[in-house]
């Protein structure tokens, strides 16, 4: 037997309700397909947060600061001073690829070159304040202080971080055609050097000539007189130490002996000195990826204090002629020093990407006759360069808003008579 089928009169009150249910129940289907695949993304930024809440320390509030020299009111408005030059300089940012290998498990410990405090997502933040100032400030060159790809540099000239922790990260609008002229740090040195230099040939902003080399920039007053950029490598300089130092440098089973073995070490070191004698510059920057002076608190190599000692000695001599502004990475934040008897000005600029580093105490602010003067640990950014006909200004911008954090002023002397 079946029952008879009960009838119903679909009035317009129960149409309304079948056509709710309908939509609700569709809608359901696809939040549901939308929260499966947002988890993924969901899950990687609980693990950025995460990383990032372990590894950026906010600035020490035990460490006594000099204020500015300079109001940044300009450079965060995209206001360039009339007369003056503009380039960058960034470092230890070369991240992007390595957050990748992370994310799908390509660890270093296990032969890749993912590591959990490698911040893509800064590195772009960083990028697109770059590219926003640029619009206006119109930056000659950016440099690098080198760490370009992290963890292992690169394989060859096919290698995938190319593209993702450089090309396409800064292929962008106005800061598309600035060049970058680049030196290397010590995890590039991990990996293939000639794919590196090889890789000038034929990108359009890579500039890698050789491993140390030097350039000029004219002061924008017309005078003839130039700055002078003096690019070097800090492990190549390490090769020139004691034998048993060199052993015990970080990486050195992965180096290659031709870039930064003995023969290469001594040739750099003679060139440098050569360099700083022969030229008198307006003003002259020395970049290289290690400090000299810092406050941030991470291990050294038994080598690293016997170039910081050799390499101060040589910029105090070069600073009795010409100002010197040596820049560097390797230490992940921000910091300015200054030597209370030379014309030499340091800036650390390593927080171009990778996890940040914790500051030393106040005891450790003086070294070398250096005086510390400002630090950031708190954010990721780079460095903006304003090079007038009396001065190079620098400004420590962030990578999240672009605001200028500090900044600080290095007067060139005016030209001496013949």
């Amino acid at each position: 037997r079946h029952r008879a089928r009960e009838t119903r009169t679909l009035t317009p009150e129960r149409m309304a309700w079948l056509s709710f249910n309908t939509l609700f129940c569709a809608g359901a289907v696809v939040f549901a397909g939308w929260f499966v695949a947002a988890l993924p993304f969901q899950l990687r930024n609980s693990r950025r947060e995460q990383v990032a809440a372990s590894v950026v320390v906010k600035d020490e509030p035990g460490l006594d600061f000099a204020p500015s020299d300079l109001n940044g009111d300009h450079i965060e408005q995209g206001l360039p001073k009339p007369g003056h030059t503009y380039f960058y300089s960034i470092g230890d940012f070369g991240v992007y690829g390595c957050q990748n290998a992370y994310e799908r498990g390509d660890l270093e410990e296990n032969g890749g070159i993912g590591h959990k405090v490698c911040m893509g997502h800064e590195q772009e933040k960083v990028a697109e304040a770059m590219d926003r100032l640029a619009a206006f400030l119109h930056p000659q060159f950016v440099i690098s202080l080198g760490d370009n790809f992290y963890v292992r540099g690169v394989t060859d000239m096919e290698d995938q971080q190319f593209l993702e922790s450089f090309e396409a990260i800064y292929d962008r609008g106005a800061l598309a055609d600035v060049p970058w002229k680049i030196l290397l740090g010590d995890h590039d040195h991990r990996g293939n050097v000639t794919a590196l230099l090889l890789h000038t040939n034929r990108s359009q902003r890579w500039r890698l000539p050789s491993l140390h080399y030097r350039f000029e920039v004219p002061l924008p007053d017309g005078s003839g007189r130039n700055l002078e950029v003096v690019m070097a490598d800090s492990v190549c300089l390490e090769g020139g130490m004691e034998p048993d130092l060199v052993a015990k440098r970080r990486f050195e089973a992965e180096y290659s002996e031709a870039f930064v073995g003995v023969a290469a070490a001594q040739e750099h070191w003679r060139s440098l000195e050569e360099n700083f004698k022969s030229t008198r510059p307006a003003i002259r920057i020395v970049a290289a990826h290690r400090p000299v002076v810092s406050m941030v608190n991470r291990s050294r190599t038994a080598s690293e204090p016997q170039v910081e000692e050799r390499l101060h000695k040589m910029l105090v001599a070069a600073a009795a002629d010409s100002p010197v502004l040596y820049m560097h990475g390797h230490d992940h934040a921000m910091q300015l020093w200054k030597d209370s008897e030379a014309q030499l000005t340091y800036i650390g600029n390593g927080a171009g990407g990778m996890g940040l580093h914790q500051f030393l105490p106040q005891s450790h602010a003086r070294a070398h006759g250096a005086e510390f003067k400002w630090g950031s640990n708190g954010a990721y950014g780079f460095a903006i360069h304003e090079l007038g006909a009396d001065a190079l200004n620098t400004y420590f911008v962030t990578g999240d808003a672009g605001r200028v954090l500090h900044a600080t002023s290095i007067p060139i002397p005016s030209a001496q008579p013949a």
